[in-house]
């Protein structure tokens, strides 16, 4: 109460908001009792301090901005936060260090979203996400002058991993110039125009700076402590190789356009503290010298950090948060209107419909991230595909057995699956991993590459008014067996 009292704007509003979501209301959608729901909550809220987090599940299944902002509510009128002289556990090492202050940082709404650019097909704008990766294909795709058509990714795999999968194939073939940096041929490689074959991460000079942003993202994500470390490469490249580091493709190429790139060290809250440094168009830098130009002026120098072989836990000096200013008059903003707006709006699920009686729920799978890894033994651990996941009863009730092929099929598309039995599923739903599998002509490889679940999905119904994210999970489908 102290914390909501001296740190929060907006509680009453929030309180009548959700008042109508009662536990008698939400229980039966959660598929527990009451009695749970409200031993969970009490639990949650008396039993700190950990914190709520979302994440893939969740993030997926539409109403992202909502859903994200209820849990910053949540965490909030539960005093989740640091207070003044606690130790922070991993303040940035290697990044820009900012002060942690325990004070509330006021809503900074044109930060948000609907800045920047407006893109042609949607009429939708920047956000903090960055551009909607959502749109892209119908910016591709539109009949105009002012449609993308010339696309870089790097390390990226839009043909497995984007919503809408037959548009995005529609897409990329529709491009003047597509080019695909990478380490493997993915599916989107193969409908390039250009891959440039990058060096493994073994093959480069690489540091921890990456982890320390994870980090910022929430809690249990990145380090759990001021770890850093500095590895030079381990290995050399084939002999004879023309493989290059990523950076080297983007530095060329503005080379031979007359562009200046500059090096920006950023901190963790995006902060920019140190005036971007412009890089030596002229004369290549090396990785080192990058590293170090983006290590300027942080906590712990690169070169203190280079000294100690293997890594080190660097926690002198101790970090603590620091009280607020005597004057501080930001409060967190838990009665946005917008949001409370969206939240009045929002209805329960309605019962599954006969025609597509099961839904589909994303997962993640241990050592893969969305299409990076799959098709590294080491990683994948011996799955070499992404099982459709159903209840064992569900399995029976359809004749199934693990190791079954089946169609899965939704009112977008198809594509073939592997069923396996998961006891810790709800009944109706099938759970699979995103961002697998590749074009529709490969899908005789299922148990070598998987299914692409994005195969099942539209980009333009359902998807977000702020950030264009399309529904990704709960997807209505349903299931044939294909012998």
């Amino acid at each position: 109460a102290a914390f909501v009292e001296q740190h929060m704007q907006g509680v009453d509003a929030l309180r009548a908001a959700v008042s109508a979501w009662t536990p008698a209301r939400v229980a039966p959608a959660a598929g527990i009792t009451e009695q749970e729901l409200v031993a969970v909550a009490r639990t949650f809220a008396t039993c700190g301090p950990g914190v709520a987090v979302a994440g893939t599940g969740p993030n997926m299944a539409g109403h992202t901005t909502l859903l994200e902002y209820l849990v910053l509510c949540l965490n909030s009128v539960c005093g989740r936060w640091q207070r003044a002289g606690e130790p922070v556990r991993d303040p940035a090492t290697l990044g820009q260090f900012v002060q942690p202050v325990a004070q509330a940082l006021p809503p900074y709404p044109d930060y948000a979203y609907g800045f920047g650019e407006t893109l042609h097909a949607r009429g939708i704008r920047n956000s903090a996400a960055g551009m909607p990766t959502g749109a892209l294909a119908d910016e591709i795709l539109m009949d105009d002058e002012q449609r993308v058509r010339a696309l870089i990714t790097h390390g990226g795999n839009p043909v497995a991993a984007w919503p809408d999968q037959l548009k995005t194939l529609e897409a990329m073939r529709a491009l003047d110039l597509l080019v695909q940096l990478d380490l493997t041929m993915s599916a989107t490689a193969r409908e390039a125009s250009y891959v440039i074959a990058v060096k493994h991460p073994l093959e480069m000079a690489g540091s921890t700076l990456n982890h320390e942003y994870l980090s910022a993202y929430a809690p249990g994500y990145g380090a759990t402590q001021p770890w850093a470390q500095y590895t030079p490469a381990i290995v050399e490249a084939p002999p004879g190789s023309d493989v290059i580091e990523d950076w080297e493709f983007f530095y060329g190429l503005a080379q031979r356009m007359g562009l200046e790139l500059r090096m920006t060290p950023v901190s963790f809250t995006g902060t920019v503290r140190i005036k971007p440094e412009p890089l030596d168009m002229q004369n290549k830098p090396s990785t080192d010298e990058l590293l170090a130009m983006l290590t300027v002026g942080s906590r712990i120098g690169l070169d203190a950090v280079k000294a100690h072989d293997g890594g080190a836990v660097f926690d002198d000096p101790a970090i603590t948060v620091a009280p607020a200013q005597p004057d501080w008059e930001g409060r967190l903003d838990a009665g946005n209107a917008q949001m409370l707006s969206d939240l009045a709006a929002f209805g329960l699920p309605v019962e599954p419909d006969s025609d597509w009686p099961l839904r589909l729920v994303s997962r993640r799978q241990i050592n893969v991230l969305n299409s990076s890894g799959r098709d590294i033994p080491g990683q994948h651990h011996g799955k070499t595909y992404n099982p459709a996941y159903l209840h064992p009863e569900d399995l029976d009730s359809l004749n199934l057995r693990k190791g079954d092929l089946v169609t899965l099929r939704s009112a977008r598309a198809s594509i073939p699956a592997i069923v396996e039995p998961d006891k810790n599923l709800r009944r109706g739903l099938v759970s699979m991993s995103h961002s697998w599998g590749g074009a529709p002509d490969t899908d005789d490889a299922i148990r070598d590459d998987g299914a692409c679940t994005g195969r099942l999905l539209t980009d333009d119904t359902g998807y977000e008014a702020y950030t264009a994210m399309p529904q990704m999970s709960n997807i209505p489908v349903t299931i044939e067996p294909r012998g």
